[in-house]
């Protein structure tokens, strides 16, 4: 050991009274440990301590519902106990500091010993470059299993079982596995990895590390929260922040920081609730990455499946660039959600996974990608395809085979930003469920309109009365800060709608593409009066009355080999037709005027069009 504190005695027993404070000089070995309840039992300063009973990390619990350091907690444990006295291995987020501790920590240099807890490491072998068929188990909190900090590392055939809650999953602390660093790589092949408590991730990439996980097995369920919790924003957060529409306390995996590579390989990802695959902007330091220097999620032939009520299949923040090839998502209430992100879905060709290979140097063997089988997208939401809200610059590329299926609206924009193409020369297709492909509608986020990102339980109040024309916003003209979106030879049978009051237009543009349903400005309206943490499923959820634009432009291009057949009173601001684009409708007003739309002409204004 490189650490006197870590030179191991034996004891028989080892008894903490009620109201003593006993400090454990080094790490001890005992057949008994008994800490009664008054009872102190701590490590020096500068140190902490974590139980192992029979090789399972135990009895660890965090001082308070929001402390992010550990003591042992009371009782008495029996069997091979070991206490481990470890230095102290802080991370900040955001300037809160967190205190972690792990059964295994590597630098560039190998094996940190003095920050290590090797009890906590059953069967398999493992040292400073990899590890094989080990299992680390843990029913304490915020414990993490491997934690690699620098150089490159093999983790084969591992299992990790947690039962606890962790306590941030921006820090990373509570995680099975964890790798930070840009001189960090990492590649993780056949784990199994089974979480159940709240932040307890499954993997966590931070600050510029490269992971590759293939062949593995995580899931993770939600815990029980504290009594005394109450939901905040930021680092030290343990559920999803109710105003994103969803509920539960644990994400499966975590991808954080500038520069960060992880990539996911033939895996099955699972979250009870909150969300499956996340990128998030948040750094070490910042609130918000360099959007220059962006962090990069990929999926390839992953299965990643809510098995709750709510969470989202993917997140992309600000600087994430996700890819997702033959990645299926299901039982999501969001398929994918952007928040400024960049996120592409698409087939699983071997030219295609080849190129991601190459471009992300995961180190895929040519036989690994041959045995790949070749496979299309899917999203099977229990509500939306894609939610695109709070930051703008969203970009969603479709291609391929993938099918987007959602019982509600399949592309939902709450007033951001965006930029969504859909290519469906592969066999791309939008199902649904009740009929809108494209709404676009005003933030109804209640702590971004209140203003107040410490009102954790703000109310949404929908706005009443007729939208008021602001005489400064041209409805007709596409503006840089308007949601744009197209569509490439594709059937398409559904509704898009601009509800925004707020001045924001839509353009859609359509190219060898056929359309059947309503394109419209609208009035949208929620189905309740408010919207506060009980009514989070209200969120996003309107009904649209086709009306004349006030502030809420739409801009239809029908391109060449495009044909729109209207099935219901359509009100645009503007409408440009190819020399071979057909429109199947009834009258057709512009201005008031009644107009007869002639192929490669161009209208502006009010135009109202009927059904045939």
């Amino acid at each position: 050991m490189t650490d006197s504190l870590q030179d191991r005695i034996e004891l028989d027993a080892l008894d903490v009274r009620g109201g003593e404070v006993r400090t454990l000089p080094r790490t001890t070995r005992v057949r008994s440990l008994t800490v009664a309840d008054g009872g102190s039992l701590t490590a020096p300063e500068g140190h902490h301590l974590t139980v192992t009973v029979d090789g399972v990390e135990t009895g660890s619990k965090l001082l308070s519902t929001y402390a992010t350091t550990t003591a042992v907690a009371p009782g008495t444990y029996r069997g091979d106990v070991v206490v481990t006295v470890t230095e102290d291995h802080p991370a900040s987020v955001m300037d809160a500091p967190f205190h972690l501790r792990q059964a295994v920590y590597v630098d560039a240099d190998g094996v940190v010993d003095a920050k290590s807890v090797p009890s906590a490491v059953r069967g398999g072998t493992y040292d400073g470059r990899s590890a094989r068929g080990v299992t680390v188990a843990s029913t304490g909190e915020a414990f993490n299993g491997f934690y690699i900090a620098g150089g490159e590392y093999e983790l084969t055939d591992a299992t990790f079982d947690f039962d606890g809650n962790g306590r941030s999953d921006f820090s990373a602390q509570g995680a099975a596995v964890v790798a930070k660093g840009r001189t960090t790589r990492l590649t993780v092949d056949g784990a199994t990895i089974r979480t159940r408590g709240a932040v307890r991730a499954g993997v966590v990439a931070d600050d510029g590390a490269r992971v590759v996980v293939k062949n593995s097995v995580i899931t993770t369920t939600d815990g029980t929260l504290p009594d005394d919790y109450e939901d905040v924003l930021g680092p030290g957060m343990m559920t999803v922040p109710w105003p994103l529409g969803l509920s539960g306390n644990v994400r499966s995996v975590v991808t954080l920081g500038d520069l960060t590579r992880a990539t996911y390989v033939a895996c099955s990802v699972t979250s009870s609730n909150w969300g499956v695959l996340a990128s998030d902007a948040v750094g070490s330091s910042t609130m918000l990455g360099n959007l220059d220097v962006p962090l990069r999620l990929s999926a390839v032939n992953v299965d990643a499946v809510i098995t709750g009520k709510d969470g989202y299949g993917a997140y992309a923040d600000v600087n994430a660039v996700d890819t997702f090839l033959g990645t299926r998502f299901t039982g999501v209430t969001y398929g994918l959600v952007l928040s400024g992100g960049s996120v592409t879905l698409g087939d699983s060709t071997h030219e295609r996974v080849a190129q991601l290979d190459a471009d992300l140097e995961t180190g895929l063997s040519g036989e690994e990608i041959a045995a790949l089988p070749e496979r299309a997208s899917v999203i099977e939401s229990r509500r939306f395809g894609a939610l695109l809200h709070q930051f703008p610059g969203s970009v969603l590329s479709v291609t391929g085979g993938t099918r987007i299926s959602s019982a509600g609206t399949v592309f939902l924009n709450k007033g951001v930003k965006a930029d969504i193409t859909v290519d469906g020369s592969g066999g791309a297709r939008l199902e649904a469920g009740n009929g809108v492909l494209f709404q676009f509608m005003d933030s109804d986020d209640p702590i971004i309109n209140s203003g107040d990102f410490d009102d954790v339980r703000a109310v949404y109040a929908p706005p009443t009365g007729p939208a008021r024309r602001d005489p400064q916003w041209d409805v007709t003209e596409v503006h840089d800060d308007d949601s744009v979106a197209r569509f490439t030879d594709i059937d398409l049978r559904g509704d898009f709608y601009n509800g925004a009051r707020a001045g924001r237009n839509i353009a859609l543009t359509f190219t060898r593409t056929s359309l059947h349903g309503v394109i419209s400005a609208s009035v949208a309206e929620h189905r309740v009066a408010a919207i506060g943490p009980e009514q989070y499923r209200e969120l996003g959820e309107v009904d649209n009355t086709a009306a004349p634009a006030v502030n809420n432009g739409v801009i239809v291009t029908l391109g060449a080999g495009s044909s729109w057949t209207v099935t219901g009173t359509s009100h645009l601001t503007g409408l440009v037709l190819d020399a071979d684009a057909t429109l199947t409708a009834g009258t057709v007003t512009v201005d008031g005027v009644p107009t007869e739309p002639k192929p490669g002409t161009s209208y502006h204004g009010a135009i109202e069009i009927t059904t045939a």
